[in-house]
């Protein structure tokens, strides 16, 4: 058995006093792992027949190479859906297409998966049960838990598996008066929710849209750029539209990176703070190389970022994920941090040379602040579109750098 967001071992506690002959433990957060070990009063950690490995659940089913009869998937997520429709989710890659593809490769051929969730609405109901009626071709075995009192809030448990396994497992649910009640009709599932995926991983959206609340949000804030350039912007400044641009688009490759990175080596504080660290390491070697280097940043370093955005577009993240530890930190590493580097060099080079630094970095802050209200568009559009748009904003920036007077490329450090 296999239990992916095995938490403190409850499931995996479950598993053994059901008789499970071995059971692999999969959980991402190392500290839980340890309470689990000092204070689970049924001590599940410190059987002989469990196995314990510390890794995200999605990088887990791309790289393992066994074999099981049953993959549990524990409570991964809160299971709520907020009203701002949060899109900083701990599951957003586990329940993907992509993933439920790897997943079943571990499974043995009469093998099932079995998934508990909590659903707030319908839609995501729907989209679980869709998710499973792909992965095996054949509607899930659904049952519905009412909430009972010490037992839980309840909730959807949907099994999947091959049509002849699941015939059998029906079968017996339907002759146990305990379970029978609870089954649901294949019936009630519809083909109207689009099933989550490694470009689209919304589990928690009702669809490819921008909810209202972002929408409210992004206007409030570019809103409040427009009066900051009346009020900060002296009649006759204008806007530098090359650094408004380059701003949009570093952050929008930073949410593209950050978001990415949770694909690559899942999705928790650690991993966030890991990445921002990436990002502003590679901001400060950008500097340090300008500081030292006489760059034209029309030249290499823009060649280097368009490059390394379309193997952004290109590479599946997906195919990182099954490098091994190592290979995978260092590869992933380098992925996503050599086109912040680039853009880096671009900004800080062209900074140095402006004649009107304040307004520079003025525009090139407001560039920003548009790239974080652009970076919504990936709630609609996917985060494949979100890397495309990055690139023409950058295309942009250097057709604008092109068409500028020309200048000798001058060190950053200059006044």
């Amino acid at each position: 058995m296999l239990v992916v967001g095995a938490g403190s071992g409850n499931d995996v506690a479950a598993a053994l006093r059901a008789g499970a002959g071995s059971v692999h433990a999969v959980e991402i957060d190392p500290v839980i792992l340890d309470w689990g070990r000092k204070y689970h009063p049924n001590q599940p950690y410190a059987s002989e027949r469990v196995r314990v490995t510390v890794d995200d659940a999605r990088a887990f089913f791309r790289r393992d190479r066994s074999t099981y009869d049953l993959v549990w998937f524990g409570l991964l997520d809160s299971h709520t859906t907020p009203s701002a429709y949060s899109n900083v989710r701990l599951d957003h890659f586990v329940y993907t297409r992509e993933s439920f593809a790897d997943m079943k490769k571990l499974l043995a051929p009469d093998g099932v998966v079995v998934l508990f969730f909590q659903p707030q609405t319908a839609w995501i109901s729907q989209r679980l049960a869709r998710l499973m009626n792909d992965t095996f071709g054949t509607a899930p075995l659904a049952l519905q838990f009412r909430p009972r009192p010490c037992l839980g809030w309840g909730g959807l448990m949907l099994v999947g598996g091959s049509p002849r396994t699941l015939a059998a497992i029906r079968a017996r649910a339907a002759g146990d008066p305990l379970v029978a009640g609870g089954l649901l009709p294949d019936k009630i599932w519809t083909d109207e929710t689009e099933v989550p995926s490694d470009n689209w991983p919304y589990l928690y959206l009702p669809g490819r849209r921008i909810p209202k609340y972002h929408l409210l949000i992004g206007a409030i804030c570019l809103g409040i750029g427009l009066i900051l350039r009346r009020r900060l912007f002296r009649p006759g400044e204008d806007l530098n539209l090359t650094m408004l641009l380059l701003g949009a688009g570093f952050m929008l490759l930073e949410v593209s990176g950050v978001s990415r990175a949770a694909l690559l080596f899942g999705t928790t504080w650690t991993v966030n703070a890991y990445v921002v660290g990436a990002i502003l390491a590679m901001a400060l070697l950008a500097n340090l190389t300008a500081s030292r280097l006489k760059i034209d940043p029309a030249g290499w370093p823009f060649a280097g970022l368009i490059l390394t955005l379309i193997a952004l577009a290109l590479v599946p993240t997906s195919w990182l994920a099954g490098l091994p530890g190592a290979v995978r930190v260092l590869a992933g590493g380098m992925f996503f941090a050599l086109p912040v580097y680039f853009s880096g060099l671009v900004f800080v080079s062209l900074w140095a040379r402006s004649e009107r630094k304040d307004l520079a970095l003025g525009s090139n802050l407001l560039g920003a602040l548009v790239g974080g209200v652009a970076s919504m568009l990936s709630m609609a559009l996917g985060f494949q579109a979100l890397v495309l748009l990055t690139l023409a904003i950058y295309l942009g920036a250097l057709l604008l750098i092109r068409r500028g007077p020309a200048a000798a490329p001058v060190p950053a450090t200059a006044s």
